[in-house]
């Protein structure tokens, strides 16, 4: 079957974009053929109708007015983006060959989705169902789906980011009934499975994230050159990198007699020159756990890929972005004293304490299994 994947913008998400390419792998595996519904855009380019009232706006704010109005601020902004997202964007280009025209307006999916003809819809997997992250969060439940469109509809992996309900009344009447055209329903956490009973009356299943469908060995071979990093290293991941976080790392770099390796992820930080702001590349990202004595992360794929290399690691939880994926997770693998809140909560007993990696590996390759079987049952 020929089948559109909808998930999240791509943007300098390592995690995201290598969540999308092993779904697709999986599926390529199944004898399908997987599309990726592109969506890399930082912003809305102006519709062609209303470019001269615009222009006209503008001309008018910066001229009479005197007001320091740029006249064309997107040619920056996809300027700066290209070149933040340099290394991202080359990976997308290389390793999704097949994916759509680029999605510039959420509002016109249904379009996109006539005009590509796909036997099957497969949202997932990521945070697609938590609010703050899109302005069309219908588009996540089928809200976009042709009248005519007859093909299965599935939802893999699919995460509110959060045990909380972040869905108004409105929302959640809307995108229950967008969901009540899908066949197969599953989520990445433990709690969402009763969220989505609870609110849109739907049975779910809970799978892995994509990513930890693979070993290490596969997301290896995506790698253009030898790994240039020094080894055994406390590698430090942060999203939200700030005063404690390093603290938090130096602390475990001194127990384990050790130095840290911080990945720089500046992307968002307008006060830093262009050069310093610009993503990782994949091999220095992957590099980092596989040459790492320790990792200490607060992403929730930084979390996987720590798992999935049998590095030692722990969790610094941001609550504000959410915590429950990473409780779900470490619940699985029977790993929940892996989470602290700050630096002060390091204990060094359970920095030391080795984790049981044939306990994980057993309870991964049954949980594999399953989640293949979901979807080889969801879209035969």
């Amino acid at each position: 079957m020929k089948i559109g994947i909808l998930t999240l913008p791509f943007h300098t998400n390592w995690g995201g974009i290598l969540q999308a390419y092993a779904l697709m792998q999986q599926l390529s595996s199944l004898g399908h053929e997987p599309w990726l519904i592109d969506q890399q855009s930082y912003i809305v380019p102006i519709p062609l109708l209303s470019l001269p009232r615009e222009l006209l706006r503008r001309q008018y704010y910066r001229w009479i007015r005197g007001e320091r109005v740029e006249l064309w601020p997107e040619n920056k902004i996809y300027s700066k983006a290209a070149r933040i997202e340099a290394f991202p964007r080359a990976f997308v280009r290389q390793y999704f060959p097949q994916r759509t025209r680029l999605l510039e307006n959420p509002d016109r999916l249904s379009e996109m989705l006539e005009a590509y003809a796909f036997d099957a819809l497969l949202v997932g997997s990521d945070q697609v169902w938590r609010p703050y992250f899109s302005a069309r969060l219908d588009n996540y439940f089928f809200g976009a789906l042709p009248e005519n469109f007859s093909g299965p509809c599935i939802v893999y992996a699919a995460s509110f980011g959060t045990s909380d309900w972040e869905f108004d009344d409105a929302l959640t009447d809307r995108c229950a009934r967008a969901l009540s055209r899908s066949k197969a329903i599953s989520v990445r956490e433990d709690s969402a499975v009763a969220l989505v009973k609870r609110h849109f009356h739907r049975e779910a299943e809970q799978v892995l994230d994509p990513t930890i469908l693979y070993d290490e060995q596969f997301y290896a071979a995506l790698q253009e050159g030898d790994v240039q990093q020094q080894k055994n290293q406390v590698y430090a991941m942060f999203l939200d990198a700030h005063e404690d976080t390093c603290a938090a790392a130096q602390s475990i770099a001194a127990m384990q007699s050790c130095t840290v390796d911080r990945l720089p992820l500046h992307t968002t930080d307008v006060t830093l020159p262009l050069y310093r702001r610009r993503a990782p590349s994949y091999d220095r990202w992957l590099g980092g756990f596989q040459e790492a004595s320790y990792v200490i992360t607060d992403s929730f794929h930084g979390m996987l890929f720590s798992i999935m290399h049998r590095k030692p690691f722990l969790i610094y939880a941001n609550k504000q972005r959410g915590m429950t994926r990473f409780e779900s997770m470490l619940r699985l693998l029977g790993l929940e004293q892996r989470i602290i809140l700050s630096a002060g909560d390091l204990q060094e007993d359970v920095v030391r304490n080795p984790i049981d990696w044939t306990a994980v590996e057993t309870i991964l390759t049954r949980e594999r299994q399953r989640s293949k079987e979901f979807l080889i049952q969801a879209l035969s």
